[in-house]
């Protein structure tokens, strides 16, 4: 599915508060006959190995919703992997590529414009965005869930009182209301909740994973049909670079971690400073 990291997330990381989940929406591009999600499978079942899915880098919610949705419907469908948003969002609208898991900030105004077609959502539940949107899980596959979680970590050697400190911080930003806009104007639905909460939905997360995880290891899904070939020529996007390298949204605008967990941090640490300048300006005595 993907490299893995130098580290064990569970036992090197320690969590300190869900910020937010960010669900896909299933697109097509309009030159596909599939209108919804059964005519769509029984496609890929007709055609195995013909329609493509694009994604933007290899572990993404994109890449792991095309992934799981041909393991649990038993058919073969390629993925495509891109390094640039920008190309695969065109790729798409031009029929170069069948379909996508894309966010609601990028899916919603194109479906507006009828660039594309909606299929289902990715989450459990239906996007608050988009509360008429069935979900994969509705349609037919109970459990489905490719959504993005957005959340904040910390080295585990971090003291306990260190980590309750840096929750109650970003709690108090998940509350300002400029945050809430801008997030929810990005897709995110908003979080938040203490560390240990924030423990438990990971590794109920990952209790979920060892099946689906073997299946795409072994290059089979659970009906045994053989699914996933990578496209060579295009390259995944370099997510841990690209929040290195940005503050603010992503250049793409399309790698999850990239356009949403910077905005939190930047904008409350900016509130912060501002507020603590004016209490110490407030604190020195006019002359």
């Amino acid at each position: 599915m993907a490299p893995r990291p130098p580290y064990d997330p569970r036992r090197d990381l320690a969590p300190i508060t869900l910020i937010g989940r960010t669900p896909n929406i299933l697109v097509v591009t309009n030159s596909l006959p599939a209108q919804n999600l059964a005519e769509l499978v029984a496609m890929a079942r007709a055609r195995p190995g013909t329609l493509t899915f694009a994604h933007i880098g290899n572990g993404t919610s994109q890449h792991i919703g095309g992934e799981m949705l041909a393991q649990m419907a038993g058919v073969e469908m390629t993925a495509v992997a891109y390094n640039d948003g920008a190309t695969m969002i065109q790729d798409i609208l031009t029929g170069r590529v069948n379909m996508s898991f894309q966010s609601g900030v990028v899916a919603l105004p194109r479906l507006r414009d009828n660039a594309w077609r909606a299929i289902a959502v990715s989450s459990p539940t239906r996007m608050q965005s988009a509360p008429k949107r069935p979900t994969v899980a509705e349609l037919g596959f109970p459990g489905f869930d490719a959504t993005a979680k957005l959340g904040m970590l910390a080295p585990a050697s971090m003291p306990a009182a260190n980590i309750a400190r840096v929750n109650r911080d970003v709690l108090a930003a998940l509350a300002d209301p400029e945050i809430r806009t801008r997030l929810t104007d990005l897709g995110v639905e908003l979080a938040g909740g203490t560390a240990e909460e924030f423990r438990a939905s990971s590794n109920a997360k990952s209790r979920a994973w060892p099946a689906f995880s073997a299946g795409r290891e072994s290059g089979r899904n659970s009906a045994g049909v053989r699914h996933g070939r990578a496209v060579p020529d295009h390259q995944p996007h370099p997510a841990t670079a690209c929040v290195a390298s940005s503050i603010g949204r992503c250049r793409d605008m399309a790698c999850d971690a990239c356009k949403t967990a910077p905005i939190v941090l930047s904008l409350f640490y900016h509130r912060r400073s501002s507020a603590a300048r004016a209490s110490r300006a407030a604190e020195i005595p006019n002359s």
